[in-house]
């Protein structure tokens, strides 16, 4: 494992060019997503802006409300805004995935309609001038230098934020995994706290902390089975919504029962997924904690600070 420094490097910001970079990225591919609805583009744009946002919301305590709520603002509105595009893409490639020769009819017309729905995303995308947005995105600097001011801060706060992440994922995935029906489960809070995690390590990795790759191996394999049980269960409900806002049902009962009988084998590939990520986690989960927990030394004072930590954000350390 590598050491945990404070954020600097040689007198540099890492924290601050990571950003730097992520943002370099986005000048290319936002054109790219709003204008065209390039696939390509509109993921890269959506992941960087999570990126973005996990760092700003890292040094949050820190950082006055002013450029730090406008930068929150702007990353939210993009991600909104491509996020319907992304899922019609994803969509398309999971309908693709499905070959049942008998159902073939209503996977075709699920294409159709998928693809006629993207269009008009695409179109409301489009309205949305991308310099405008990059030019909004210029409150990056003033955010910059409140992080780099408080950069000492950096190693506590990544500490901090994993092992809260760490314990409220490992919570989330204990219930999963129990399979019990008396235990309420919530796939989807699992999903969202598994990648915000995985955003926090991917910081801790640029600031110094490597984790062994067995242990990031792992848990993409984990993260990668809830985003497959998220992509099919997405899928369903449109599949299911759309037959019905279409009334087809009204016009073409045979074709509706396909459509139904191919939801039903897309949620139960769903369920297959979970049951994969909750073998992993019962297999992996208590060792990944561990190392996870390990890597980061959590610490009661912070030296150094450019301004006061709020006190519930340094409340005592979980163990």
């Amino acid at each position: 494992m590598g050491r945990q420094d404070n954020g600097n490097a040689n007198g540099r910001f890492v924290l601050g060019e990571y950003v730097d970079e992520l943002l370099d990225g986005m000048r290319k591919s936002l054109p790219k997503a709003l204008e065209n609805a390039d696939g390509k583009a509109v993921h890269q744009t959506r992941v960087a802006t999570r990126r973005v946002r996990a760092a700003v919301e890292l040094m949050r305590p820190l950082l006055t409300d002013g450029d730090c709520g406008a930068m929150r603002k702007v990353l939210k509105k993009v991600r909104k805004r491509l996020g319907p595009v992304r899922d019609f893409d994803v969509m398309l490639h999971q309908l693709r995935r499905l070959t049942p020769a008998k159902l073939a009819e209503a996977r075709q017309w699920l294409i159709e309609r998928l693809t006629e729905q993207r269009s008009a995303r695409q179109r409301d995308a489009a309205k949305r001038s991308a310099s405008k947005v990059l030019g909004k995105l210029g409150k990056w600097w003033g955010v910059c230098e409140e992080m780099s001011a408080a950069a000492d801060a950096v190693a506590f706060l990544l500490a901090q934020s994993v092992h809260e992440q760490m314990d409220a994922f490992a919570e989330k995935a204990d219930r999963l995994a129990a399979r019990d029906e008396g235990i309420r489960q919530d796939p989807h809070e699992l999903r969202i706290a598994g990648k915000a995690l995985r955003y926090t390590l991917e910081m801790a990795g640029i600031a110094g902390v490597q984790l062994p790759k067995e242990v990031t191996r792992a848990f993409k394999r984990m993260q990668d089975a809830l985003g497959s049980w998220h992509d099919d269960v997405v899928l369903a409900e449109w599949m299911m919504g759309t037959s019905v806002r279409q009334r087809l049902a009204h016009h073409d009962a045979r074709l509706q029962r396909q459509v139904l009988e191919l939801a039903g084998k897309v949620l139960d590939r769903a369920e297959r997924e979970l049951e994969k990520f909750a073998q992993m986690w019962r297999a992996e989960g208590e060792g990944l904690s561990r190392t996870v927990r390990g890597a980061f030394a959590l610490t009661r004072t912070v030296q150094g600070l450019a301004a006061p930590l709020d006190a519930e954000a340094v409340a005592e350390p979980v163990n």
